[in-house]
């Protein structure tokens, strides 16, 4: 069973004072909806030391496909059973193929399988380039390592569901030569995200993913629309985050579309030696 944690957060003095308009000792609740437990509490447990970390302190494969890595020839393997899998490999499909790409095959399986052999063997007969796997790590790590078994030499690809540490433990190399597009990079030199990194070691004791660097920056967006916001009713405060125009974040500059949707650059990482790597920064189609 999955358990999932909501957040009741005391507002600190500090970002109470910066907004001068609200009281020093109110409390504001923030939720927090995350996986804890089960095959993706990786992700819950990052993304709530993310937001704690931010407390205290007070979507892009398909053109890279084409355009950086020059491939024409790709097929999918799906997640029937995840909206996140299936959203991915649709928009995927259709961009890859506005590009001027091919998808070959597109196979399906469903959260929990451990046997690919089948779809992959099938994918093997069409010869692509590569295999876009947007799942999460577990079954992608199985994938990967049934893929190799089968002669499979091409990289897959994926999103952000491949961010864990358990990726690589369960892979074995089998993903060395693949890409994952994701939300940063702890490798990003940039000052405002070495010190997040720093200060997420300092605390946590270890490097933080990408559902951590996603939890900050989303705390942060909330401070700053709270702070912005003409009082903390609910309304008024989710006027000034859908009013977010241009805040600087860990995953990139933040900005809210007409659809309430961040917009911002991705990174792609490859998989060198089982380990991530920074590959290059992409805008959005």
């Amino acid at each position: 069973m999955r358990r999932f944690r909501a957040l009741a957060l005391t507002t600190l003095t500090l970002f109470a004072a910066a907004c001068q308009k609200k009281p020093a000792e109110e409390v504001i609740l923030i939720g927090h909806v995350g996986s804890l437990t089960g095959s993706e509490a990786s992700f819950g447990n990052s993304t709530e030391n993310g937001i704690r970390l931010a407390i205290e302190e007070i979507t892009v494969m398909a053109k890279f496909a084409r355009e950086h890595l020059k491939l024409k020839r790709v097929a999918i393997l799906r997640d029937v059973g995840s909206d996140y899998s299936v959203g991915l490999a649709d928009y995927f499909k259709k961009k890859f193929e506005e590009l001027g790409g091919t998808i070959v095959n597109d196979q399906s399986f469903k959260s929990g399988d451990q046997d690919f052999k089948a779809q992959l063997t099938t994918i093997r007969g069409q010869s692509p380039e590569m295999i876009y796997i947007p799942g999460y790590y577990t079954e992608v790590a199985l994938a990967a390592r049934q893929a190799r078994e089968l002669g499979i030499k091409v990289p897959l690809g994926g999103g952000d569901g491949w961010d864990s540490a358990k990726l690589y433990e369960i892979a074995q190399g089998a993903l060395d030569g693949s890409f994952f597009s994701n939300h940063y990079t702890d490798e990003n030199p940039d000052p405002l995200i070495q010190n997040f990194v720093k200060r997420y070691r300092e605390k946590f004791k270890e490097t933080p993913d990408s559902m951590a660097a996603l939890g900050y920056d989303a705390a942060h967006v909330a401070f700053d629309a709270m702070a912005r916001a003409k009082d903390l009713s609910g309304p008024a405060v989710r006027d000034a985050i859908a009013a977010t125009k241009g805040s600087p974040g860990v995953g990139g500059t933040i900005t809210i579309d007409a659809d309430h949707n961040a917009v911002k650059s991705a990174v792609v990482l490859g998989i060198v030696k089982n380990k991530a790597k920074f590959v290059a920064s992409v805008l959005p189609l």
